[in-house]
């Protein structure tokens, strides 16, 4: 039934998309969804405009309180995970991967390992409180109440102070069209670990601003394994990755290609209007 009535929008959207001047998606991996989404604009070739971040300032805020207060701060190793309480997200699989990297720890320093879900939350969405019991299950299925901490809705100075505080991101989404999480993390000079799919791999470079590894528990472990025992390694890809998203992700790149794409545009449309002019004289 939802395929019915889906059917004369989705026409109607892609009639519409075909007069656009010039399609911009945000990855790669979206041009080829919109291929497969819109088979009928065979002519129409989406053209990858990269959205930007903003660029931290030196001296990030220093982590909220009731963070410090739980033990996130001092000698702990804080893995971060970023997005919105939802199953999509799949991070479950970053709270699965969290007991099979303690495994591999010496004693004292897998005690010291603490992952920080932190993400939008509104107790009157269905997705949201369902993903919540997802993950507090997991949690208490796998004993690691004391190494979970889960952050709703946490403010901007709060995620730039978690940014600053982690060791890296982690991200579990699969095949997502770009990911932003991942860009904040490494303009924060932070490497990401994350699922090699989607248009993630298009913004993190694989064992140079961070590691793609398959989306299973065993192998997101491993490559954090890497970034905990290591934290010259960590801190080396964070460098790189922060280099990275500044010479092709900032928001000032995508400003300027955002310009000239509308000035491109605006010149088309321009020598379309005066052609017309002249035919008409």
């Amino acid at each position: 039934l939802y395929g019915l009535y889906r059917l004369p929008i989705d026409r109607l959207e892609e009639w519409a998309m075909g007069y656009a001047d010039r399609v911009l998606v945000n990855s790669a991996f979206t041009a080829t969804m919109f291929r497969r989404a819109f088979p009928r604009l065979h002519k129409v070739t989406p053209e990858v405009l990269y959205p930007g971040v903003d660029m931290p300032r030196d001296g990030a805020a220093k982590i909220s309180e009731h963070i410090s207060g739980s033990g996130a701060a001092g000698d702990e190793v804080m893995l971060l995970s970023i997005g919105r309480y939802d199953r999509s997200k799949n991070v479950v699989l970053a709270i699965e991967a969290l007991a099979q990297l303690r495994a591999r720890l010496p004693v004292g320093l897998s005690q010291r390992v603490r992952l920080v879900v932190a993400g939008s939350y509104d107790e009157r969405s269905p997705d949201n409180v369902d993903a919540m019991r997802q993950l507090v299950s997991a949690t208490q299925r796998l004993g690691l109440v004391a190494n979970v901490v889960f952050l709703r809705s946490p403010s901007d100075t709060e995620r730039v102070a978690l940014l600053a505080r982690c060791r890296c991101l982690v991200h579990t989404m699969p095949n997502e069209h770009f990911g932003l999480a991942p860009l904040e993390a490494m303009a924060a000079a932070k490497p990401v670990v994350a699922v090699n799919s989607g248009g993630v791999p298009e913004t993190v470079r694989d064992e140079e601003t961070g590691l793609l590894c398959e989306p299973t528990a065993d192998a997101m472990a491993g490559a954090l394994a890497r970034l905990v025992l290591d934290p010259d390694e960590a801190a080396r890809l964070g460098e790189a990755a922060r280099l990275h998203v500044q010479e092709r992700f900032s928001l000032a790149v995508f400003g300027e290609r955002l310009d000239s794409v509308m000035r491109e545009v605006g010149a088309k449309r321009a020598g379309t209007a005066r052609g017309s002019q002249c035919s008409a004289a």
